[in-house]
Order: structure tokens, then sequence, then C-alpha cells
């Protein structure tokens, strides 16, 4: 079962009345929520770094960590120990028995990957589940999020509507730390008071599943030269990683075909309405074969010796064939 989002700001406020508890798990996919909230644990529980102070990539062994969580803290308020990368589905035995042990005066905070899956069928974290704060760091609803990136504009004294910030997020992802750099670099970009879509369709870089969707989009409007113009664009910039590219193609005509048999019907989000706008031109047994189209070209791009460029102008050809 998927866990159920924090109230940030809630949380944050119950941590400076309240102050650190001993153990914290910190996970999911909004990191600079995360990482806000844990520079606010580790001001609360140090002034100097040189004692009481401990930062890990992944797990320590169990004697290093004992001996960081039994330093006393001295001039700071608590010995401060983090420990990022945390592969807790696969803790030893000894680092639980350390965890279940802490002294009062130390605070431990784990912080897995943004893209780790807790396995709650595992020892380790049921305990953790069970006996630290655990705090699951989800992406913002589009309210929360719609406000934040207004804010954030106002702070370089532009404005922007709804549609801009819907085509933004769209375009960009809703991830808070992939949106910070694209609002600055369309305000910094533009002399316009006033930021529209076509200033962020000409400075936004798209993520993998924007890129995607265009493609598609292009493809379901009958517009095959556009298309492969697109995917040769795409490839000629550095960035582009066919794989993310074809993998994010598969993605798109799954949620295509959730629209066209009803499956999205309930929502009404930008994103929904465009996916909805783009199964229209499709049949369903179109959308069938094109997920069994991509699923056949990923497993090609990681079994044959053919470049993955190669295999993703390849994909596209055969789905233009296929809804022709």
């Amino acid at each position: 079962m998927k866990p159920q989002g924090i109230d940030f700001n809630k949380e944050l406020k119950l941590i400076k009345s309240e102050g650190p508890k001993s153990l914290y798990l910190l996970y999911g996919p909004e990191d600079y929520l995360r990482d806000r909230f844990v520079s606010e644990i580790r001001s609360l529980c140090t002034v100097d770094t040189a004692f009481g102070y401990f930062l890990y990539d992944d797990f320590p062994d169990s004697n290093t960590l004992m001996d960081s969580i039994n330093t006393m803290p001295f001039i700071n308020s608590r010995t401060y120990v983090e420990i990022r990368n945390c592969s807790v589905n696969k803790m030893d035995e000894n680092i639980i028995d350390i965890l279940k042990d802490l002294p009062d005066y130390c605070t431990v905070v784990l912080i897995c990957p943004t893209d780790y899956d807790l396995d709650s069928r595992t020892k380790s974290v049921k305990y953790l589940l069970s006996s630290s704060s655990a705090l699951y760091f989800t992406l913002q609803d589009d309210a929360k999020l719609y406000n934040w990136i207004s804010r954030r504009f106002e702070s370089h004294n532009k404005g922007i509507g709804q549609n801009a910030i819907q085509r933004l997020i769209f375009i960009s992802g809703n991830l808070m730390s992939g949106l910070i750099p694209e609002i600055d670099k369309i305000a910094n970009s533009t002399q316009n008071k006033e930021i529209t879509v076509d200033d962020v369709n000409a400075l936004a870089t798209h993520v993998p599943e924007a890129q995607a969707f265009d493609l598609v989009h292009l493809i379901s409007e009958k517009k095959n030269n556009e298309a492969i113009s697109m995917l040769a664009d795409l490839l000629n910039q550095k960035s582009t990683e066919s794989m993310a590219v074809l993998s994010a193609l598969a993605y798109q005509f799954r949620q295509l075909y959730g629209a066209k048999v009803g499956d999205l019907t309930d929502k009404f989000d930008y994103r929904s309405k465009m996916l909805m706008q783009s199964a229209k031109n499709f049949t369903k047994e179109q959308l069938k074969n094109c997920v069994l189209i991509c699923a056949d070209y990923e497993y090609k791009m990681k079994s044959s010796l053919v470049s993955d460029a190669d295999v993703l102008k390849d994909t596209i050809v055969r789905i233009i064939t296929e809804v022709k």
C-alpha cells in the first residue's frame, strides 16, 4: 500500500517546537522538501561540526556506527548521525540492535534514495516503520505546487498564470528540486513581467516523459514527418538517453490506453486532459499494439548489439506504421 505523504509545514513546526527525536526514516520522491527538513534537524542538533557530527553514505560497519552514536555532543545540543542512500530493506542485525538502544542525546537520520521502495515485509523495515519517525516525502498536490511556483517567480519579480504553470509542470515534471533551476532560467531569460506558455515552451527543459508525450501527440495527429524530425532533434542532444525516452514512450501508451478505456474519466488535471485528447485519435487496438511494440523494443534495446538510438528510431517507425 502506498504510504501517506506528510504535511510538511506541520512536521516542520513540530520539530521546531518539540525538538528532534532519536530516530528518523526519511523516504519518498520529493527530495527538495526532504532536504529542507534534514537541514532543520541538523541545525537544531549541531552548532559545531567538529564534535558529535557524523555523515555517512549508506551504513558504516556496526563498530563505526556504535562509536559515532556513543560520542558525546559536547557543545552541541545533540550528537547527530546522518546516513544517506540507506539500504534499509537489508539492514544487518547488529545495526538494528544498535538503533534499538540509542542514547538520549543522539539523533540518527536515515535517508533513502528517492526511488527506493521499502519492503514492509522485512524485519528491519517493520521495526523502522513502527519505532522511528518515518516520514514519506510525496510529490505535492497541484494547489500547493501552483502556489509554490508562483511564489518562486514572484521572488524574481515575475508573474505567471495557471496555464503557464500547468505547462511548466507538464514539460519539466513536478519535483521541486527539478523545477527550481527551470524557474530561475525562465525568469532570468525573458524581459516579460508575465511569464507565458510560449516562454515555458521555449525555455523549459523537457523531461523524458514530456518528450515522449510530444512525440506521441504528433503521431496521434498523423504529423509523422514532424515526429521523425523531433526524434532526430532529440537524438542530437547529448543529454537525451534513448532508453529513458523509450521507457517514457511505453508509459505514455499505457496511460493513453487507460484514458481510452475510461480509467482517467474522473480526473480533470492538465495531464489527464491532454491524455484524453490524444487518446481520441487512436483505437483501443492500436494503443494495445503500441504498448506491445514498446515492450518488444525495450527488450531489444537491453539485449541486442544494435545502438540504443537505432532501436529507438525503429520503434517510432513501427508505431507510425501501426497507427496509419
